[in-house]
């Protein structure tokens, strides 16, 4: 399937994705055992599963794969079955679907990444390239990345589907119950930040249930007008006779559902605690609510904000552009002329950049200009201390201000956030170095009017040089909303 086909059937109805899988096996596991492994082993008890929710109604069903990756294989000394299993989960989905659709679910690595853990972003892009070829060639038909916490997680797990597949990407993160991720992210930002690195699907899953999901999705449903899926809890789960208990009757799922349509959201299912119960409950209220053309109901709410120029950080998201207020961006980060600066970045050392992050910021920088120019240094040593340095001590949005490539993109891998690269400009090297990577890593672009000829002294030769630089970033999948024009004024 390709992505346009997916958008197609979402423009005309809504399509129920399963529930839990793990509620389900369990029960046939001993404490503790890998839920893969029964792709192998067990086969029939996880086709058993999938043709309980396909009986219930369900349009997309999800592989046995969410702990498939070699990082989270790992603790059950698989790691090298990582293929096998991923590959097996897909076959045995696939082999019982008629028109139904399978997603190959691709859960967290179960590590953090650096600074927050020891995993490196392309550790993580490795560990989730290989779940995916596994996926790909057992034939799903679209890629599931899902109860994610880390946007730079999320960023390598985009990254990897889209660099070994041409599938639709649907991508979800988890919330707690104070609307962000446990790294601190919010709704918006991992929103824009999803949708810029790839994915062709938004949303949430997991988290506490749907009553407490419903606002978070609510907000990205009211700012952006793109494709959206929400897959919540039954609820949070009690201990009850030493077994884990969901509450939520199929009932309150199901009045949900509807709550979830009329919002605008495409794709619904469950997650934690979610039966085939609950989703032939939830089947039954969109049948309920059809049009004479057989087609779900779906009212997409007012979306307040169709611009997506924007930056982000971690957890914060800027906003700019026409009718919005100016950005303002601080420059002070930058070793030319500053002597101190610059022995400082020659020792690797980041207090005195630190400080001038925090200064800035105090006196009204939305986000940082980071330079680390400098010969005879490991300059992507530098950025990548840099960056972690101050991403720990402040949350902003960055903007990435090198021409050497490849500092550029260890910058991009290591910032949390939708960065601004600072710059492309006309020359053909510039714009097939930089925009390639702009595309690969979600980020917006400052296009400079200035070519191998220089910079033109007429209006009419700076306005050729931005059309050319458009040209090139559409051509590379760029959208007119991520480049800036700075006509050298």
């Amino acid at each position: 399937m390709k992505s346009k086909e997916l958008k197609n059937i979402l423009k005309e109805r809504i399509l129920l994705c399963d529930g839990a899988m793990g509620t389900m096996l369990i029960p046939h596991l001993p404490a503790g055992a890998c839920l893969e492994l029964l792709n192998i082993e067990k086969p029939q008890i996880v086709q058993s599963v999938h043709k309980e929710y396909l009986n219930a109604g369900c349009d997309i069903i999800e592989t046995n794969t969410f702990g498939g990756s070699p990082v989270k294989l790992s603790e059950y000394g698989l790691e090298k079955s990582c293929y096998e299993f991923n590959r097996a989960g897909a076959e045995l989905a696939k082999s019982i679907v008629d028109n139904q659709l399978v997603a190959g679910s691709i859960g967290p690595l179960g590590k953090m990444l650096k600074p927050l853990g020891e995993l490196t972003f392309d550790d993580a892009l490795n560990a989730f390239t290989e779940q995916i070829k596994g996926l790909v060639d057992g034939g799903v038909d679209l890629l599931l990345i899902e109860t994610i916490s880390d946007l730079r997680e999320m960023k390598a797990a985009i990254i990897a589907s889209k660099e070994n597949s041409d599938l639709p990407i649907i991508a979800t993160m988890t919330f707690n119950p104070d609307g962000r991720t446990i790294s601190g992210t919010d709704p918006i930002t991992a929103a824009i930040v999803m949708y810029k690195c790839g994915a062709d699907v938004i949303g949430m899953n997991c988290s506490a249930g749907p009553k407490e999901l419903y606002p978070l999705i609510k907000q990205i449903a009211t700012t952006f007008d793109f494709p959206l899926i929400i897959q919540p809890n039954a609820g949070l789960p009690e201990l009850i006779d030493d077994k884990t208990i969901y509450k939520m009757t199929p009932e309150v799922m199901a009045e949900y559902t509807l709550k979830f349509a009329l919002l605008g959201v495409n794709i619904i299912g469950g997650c934690c605690g979610t039966t085939p119960k609950h989703l032939a409950s939830m089947r039954k209220i969109l049948d309920d609510n059809k049009n004479e053309k057989n087609e779900n109901i779906i009212r997409k709410s007012e979306v307040k904000n169709k611009s997506y120029n924007c930056i982000t950080s971690r957890g914060k998201s800027i906003f700019f552009g026409a009718n919005l207020t100016p950005l303002i961006i601080g420059e002070r980060i930058n070793p030319s002329g500053r002597k101190k600066l610059t022995k400082q970045f020659r020792n690797y050392k980041m207090s005195y950049a630190r400080n001038e992050a925090l200064k800035q910021v105090k006196v009204g920088a939305q986000a940082l200009d980071i330079n680390i120019g400098l010969a005879d240094i490991d300059e992507i040593k530098l950025i990548n201390l840099l960056i972690e340095t101050i991403t720990n001590s402040i949350d902003i949005p960055l903007v990435l201000d090198s021409d050497n490539i490849s500092v550029l993109e260890a910058g991009l891998k290591v910032a949390p956030g939708r960065c601004l690269i600072n710059s492309v400009n006309g020359k053909k090297e510039s714009l097939e170095n930089i925009l390639p990577l702009a595309k690969k890593y979600g980020a917006m672009v400052i296009g400079l009017t200035l070519n191998e000829q220089g910079i033109p002294d007429t209006i009419e030769g700076r306005f050729a040089i931005a059309k050319s630089i458009l040209e090139h970033s559409l051509s590379y999948g760029l959208q007119k909303e991520d480049i800036i024009i700075d006509t050298l004024t």
